[in-house]
């Protein structure tokens, strides 16, 4: 008969005395990194980055599947830091440009406010005087100035040498001026196009398999806003 202290020694209800009363066994979730990179500005992805190269490189005998990678990573740092300093270097640059503008308006608006004074002295109260100073008289007309066209789209058409443009509406705008152009960069550009619309097919002139640079203003009686941004597509 076994004694108590061996593992086949059961209790009067059967139960064995050094196994079946053994606590259970809980397994502990897995660890797996955690880098959230998202949550990290540039600068500081660009430090997390340096330091896991570091640590990788100096333990690499733990990681050999990873040697590429690790290697890689080195030159793209380089160039992730290198577009860091370029990006503040334009921001410091565009802040100071932005004050120059501010500062150069300023004395634009002052220089006009003293003509339009002397304007006013030499018209008293003739509004053809003012007006042939180039000035609006009180209680004029406000004209209504156009915009720059925003977010102009190029498609392909279904048909053979025709595309299709859009474009955001300017309010006040009585037609729409497309231009195009072809070659290497945006140059030398022609009229295509004027329409009360702002969308039109560009299917005149154009030429299968060329690619196509358009832009697009808008117009009134009181005259036309800036051009749009440019667009460019192949033509079908």
């Amino acid at each position: 008969m076994p004694g108590y202290d061996s593992a086949a020694a059961d209790y009067d209800d059967g139960s064995s005395y050094d196994t079946d009363a053994l606590p259970p066994v809980r397994s502990k979730p897995m660890k797996k990194t955690k880098l959230q990179l998202k949550k990290l500005g540039a600068s500081d992805l660009a430090v997390s980055g340096a330091s896991i190269k570091t640590q990788m490189t100096t333990n690499a005998l733990l990681f050999p599947a990873s040697a590429a990678d690790v290697a890689a990573l080195a030159g793209e740092l380089t160039t992730f830091n290198t577009a860091i300093t370029e990006a503040e270097t334009v921001r410091v640059i565009s802040t100071e440009k932005t004050a120059a503008l501010a500062d150069a308006r300023a004395i634009v608006e002052t220089r006009l406010n003293t003509i339009a004074r002397q304007v006013d002295t030499v018209a008293n109260g003739n509004v053809t005087t003012i007006h042939a100073a180039g000035m609006a008289a009180t209680n004029d007309p406000q004209p209504v100035t156009m915009t720059q066209v925003q977010d102009l789209k190029l498609k392909a058409s279904d048909q053979d040498e025709e595309l299709l443009a859009s474009c955001q509406s300017v309010k006040g705008a009585s037609y729409y001026r497309f231009q195009t152009c072809t070659g290497a960069a945006p140059g030398n550009w022609s009229d295509h196009l004027n329409t009360t619309k702002a969308k039109c097919k560009l299917n005149h002139t154009l030429v299968s398999g060329t690619k196509v640079y358009v832009r697009v203003c808008a117009g009134n009686g009181n005259g036309e806003g800036p051009w749009s941004d440019v667009a460019w597509k192949t033509v079908p």
